[in-house]
């Protein structure tokens, strides 16, 4: 049993790799997408077609019966997407007419005027958005909702409580500073060479940069070119890698979740889907809020559908995105041992007992108001202002630059002088 624990251990990391942070990745060219040939609605049956582009199908094909037993003249067409961010093959499908709701980056298609506003539709229908929870607010761009949000993948810190333990550190808590977790870390790291636990790994400098910058209601762009934010984090991660030493070098054999995952970090950064895994891990381990976020506030990516805006199907389309994020949906995606956004206690019951994870965190989860990273901008990063902040980070997190160094080539790649 222990061989298969570590061995289990040791394969998480590629199987969860598609599970990493999201970061921007480039518009591919592709041939134009035809629209589907069937019309909208069949003259014979009445049945209509609801076409939604999605990248993974697992979870909708668990919530469609649901639907088209509440809804049986509606028939829902899944198209498949290679990315959840707006590539021209997702904005080639919406001009062609191709789909009719899409789970993508809503702010690069609001930009493009691809999607329609959902105000009318919420009004007309009453539809209850403070059921949905602070953070449905944010998404607005210029006063107006063009998504709305079902599901909700969470950031947190994971911690090996034995490490903590054999330390005699305090084990993280919610409102955690900074500081706090740069100490925690210098505690917890021991062993040299082979033997060497370290207080924190991580899984690559897009990983940090997305935590650390982060801020409510701030853009990453603007966050990218924020010196004074970009030099804190070079300084304080430059900090823990340089002089504590108590961080892994981003180039080390064994990456952020791999190192942890087999017991030789005392601290990583995750996204919370893995807790379903985390019953077989070797170990002890806890859950925490990222640090900085303030006592409660939890960081989370928002799974949303918006509509097309040249659907000529918008009330079936409508219909469909109000049963997603409603309380129908939402008691699928909890007894799936997912988090939906939808709250209720009948729904934080079922996550309890789905989710294999300590109840205080689902409580948690369930009080705090969650605040959406990556929505509410009008456009991903650019891609030059992500080049520079990674390309200084990495340099800082493998020795190839002192921090003061990499923050010089930073505004020189950011100021070309």
């Amino acid at each position: 049993m222990p061989r298969m624990r570590l061995l289990a251990a040791l394969l998480l990391p590629i199987l969860l790799a598609a599970c990493s942070s999201p970061v921007a990745e480039p518009l591919v060219e592709k041939e134009p997408v035809q629209a589907v040939a069937e019309p909208a609605v069949d003259q014979a049956t009445g049945m209509t077609t609801i076409r939604v582009a999605v990248r993974e199908t697992y979870l909708f094909n668990r919530l469609l019966p649901g639907y088209h037993e509440a809804n049986p003249g509606d028939r829902v067409v899944l198209v498949p997407l290679t990315s959840m961010y707006p590539t021209d093959e997702t904005i080639r499908k919406i001009e062609a007419g191709a789909v009719d709701l899409v789970l993508s980056e809503i702010p690069v298609l609001v930009e493009r005027g691809l999607v329609m506003p959902l105000d009318p539709l919420i009004q007309r229908d009453q539809f209850d958005l403070e059921a949905l929870g602070f953070g449905v607010e944010p998404m607005r761009i210029d006063g107006k909702l063009y998504q709305l949000p079902y599901m909700l993948s969470w950031e947190a810190l994971y911690y090996n409580k034995e490490h903590f333990q054999t330390a005699g550190a305090e084990e993280p808590q919610p409102g955690w500073s900074w500081e706090q977790f740069r100490q925690a870390a210098a505690q917890t790291a021991r062993g040299e060479s082979a033997d060497r636990i370290w207080g924190f790994t991580a899984a690559s400098e897009t990983d940090l940069r997305n935590r650390y910058l982060y801020r409510p209601g701030i853009s990453m762009e603007e966050q990218l070119h924020n010196k004074q934010a970009v030099r804190e984090m070079l300084q304080f991660f430059g900090t823990i890698y340089q002089s504590d030493k108590s961080m892994a070098p981003l180039e080390h054999p064994m990456d952020g979740p791999g190192a942890f995952f087999a017991g030789r970090s005392a601290m990583n950064f995750y996204r919370t889907s893995t807790l379903n895994l985390g019953r077989d891990w070797p170990f002890a381990y806890g859950v925490a809020p990222l640090p900085g976020t303030g006592r409660g506030m939890i960081h989370v990516f928002p799974e949303t559908l918006a509509i097309a805006h040249n659907t000529e199907v918008a009330d079936a389309a409508w219909r469909f995105l109000r049963y997603m994020a409603g309380p129908e949906a939402a008691k699928v995606i909890a007894k799936g041992g997912n988090l939906p956004v939808y709250r209720t206690d009948d729904l934080k019951r079922l996550s309890l007992e789905h989710l294999p994870t300590q109840p205080a965190l689902v409580e948690m989860l369930y009080a705090a108001d969650w605040v959406p990273r990556g929505v509410g901008r009008p456009a991903l990063p650019s891609r030059d202002a992500i080049r520079a902040v990674d390309r200084a980070l990495k340099d800082a997190l493998t020795g190839k630059a002192t921090w003061e160094e990499a923050f010089a080539a930073y505004q020189q790649a950011m100021t070309g002088k």
